[in-house]
Order: C-alpha cells, then sequence, then structure tokens
C-alpha cells in the first residue's frame, strides 16, 4: 500500500486537491477531521467534554454545538490539549481500522495536523498545501459561515509546518493552480511506484 499524507492550514485547498487525486488515482481518501467531528459526538467522549467545559458546548435544546466547543479550544492552548487527549486515541484507532479494510493500492490521508499523528512517518510521499492568508481566510468564511474573529482564534492553535520535512511543497493561489497540482503529483507517485 502506498501511503500520501496531505496537510495544509485550514482553507488551503486540501480537500479538493485529495478529491481530485481520488478520482484520477482510484484510490481512498480518509479525512482525518471528519473522523474527529464523528468521534466528538460519541456519547463516551461527549460525556467527557460536558463534564470538562460544562454546558456552555451545548445549544439551548442540549445538542452539542461544535463551534461553542471550537471558540474556548482555539484561544486556550490547555483546552485543545483535553480536547485532544480525549479524542485523539478514538481518530488514531478509527484511521488504523480503514486503513487496514482498505482494498485500494493508494491511500491518501488528509488532515491539517497530521504530522503530529503516528501515520506520518510511515507515509511515502508527504505534502503540503500552502496558501496566502487572507485567500484562505476568505474561503472559510464563505464555507463555515464563521467570523473572522473566530478564524484567527482557530488560526493561533495551527500548527507550525516549518519543523517538518515534506517530498513536495505547493503554493496554491487559487483553483487554477489545482490541475497542475494534481497532475505532478500523479507523477511523483509513478516515478517512486516504478509505473
Amino acid at each position: 500500500m502506498y501511503l500520501i499524507g496531505v496537510t495544509g492550514k485550514s482553507g488551503s485547498g486540501k480537500s479538493e486537491i485529495c478529491n481530485k487525486l481520488g478520482q484520477k488515482l482510484n484510490c481512498e481518501v480518509i479525512r482525518i477531521d471528519k473522523i474527529g467531528h464523528f468521534v466528538v459526538e460519541q456519547k463516551a467522549v461527549l460525556i467527557k467534554l460536558i463534564k470538562h467545559f460544562g454546558k456552555q458546548i451545548l445549544d439551548e435544546d442540549g445538542s452539542f454545538n461544535r463551534k461553542k466547543l471550537g471558540a474556548l479550544v482555539f484561544s486556550d492552548e490547555n483546552n485543545m490539549k483535553v480536547l485532544t487527549d480525549f479524542t485523539l486515541p478514538e481518530m488514531i484507532k478509527t484511521v488504523k481500522h480503514q486503513i487496514a479494510r482498505c482494498k485500494k493500492d493508494i491511500v491518501i490521508l488528509d488532515y491539517i495536523l497530521l504530522p503530529m499523528l503516528p501515520f506520518w512517518e510511515t507515509c511515502n510521499l508527504k505534502i503540503l498545501i500552502n496558501c496566502p492568508q487572507k485567500l484562505r481566510f476568505s474561503r472559510i468564511i464563505k464555507r463555515d459561515n464563521v467570523s473572522l474573529s473566530y478564524i484567527k482564534k482557530r488560526e493561533s492553535a495551527s500548527l507550525n509546518y516549518l519543523a517538518f520535512k515534506f517530498d513536495k511543497k505547493y503554493k496554491n493561489i487559487d483553483k487554477t493552480e489545482f490541475n497542475f497540482i494534481v497532475e505532478d503529483i500523479c507523477k511523483t507517485i509513478k516515478t517512486k511506484m516504478g509505473s
């Protein structure tokens, strides 16, 4: 199995590039962020979160509110650690399970914090998708319907990618660059896989 790790800050275009790669290469794309969304709403995890953060992470009807939790964790390093401690073990277990059951020759892992996970070192190809902050922020506001102040809080909890090594780094300016990036990654994979 050939494992590709794709990372980059929120709004950089990772998911769209992974979608295009998944179609072009007919491979599995594992979106670890989506797994995290699922894990945080599992009853056992949600009970721990409510016990720690209180009912302030719930809406008036008692349902979980991701944005309220985000406001608490993105502005406080200790709160972020608590969230990570509660969710990361289950996320890692789920990703391992998905990789193990995959029947495809190529698997793409898509996650903003991927270099911090144990899968990073096993990736055959490590890719960073970068993008100017102004463009990323405008994409996030449009996509997530959140305020600029919320994005800035979330950004402060972001990973510093300078500490990690990558096989490929792309600085995509807009969607016109996505096809070039996908083609270049496909050529790299064919060369590395010897086909």
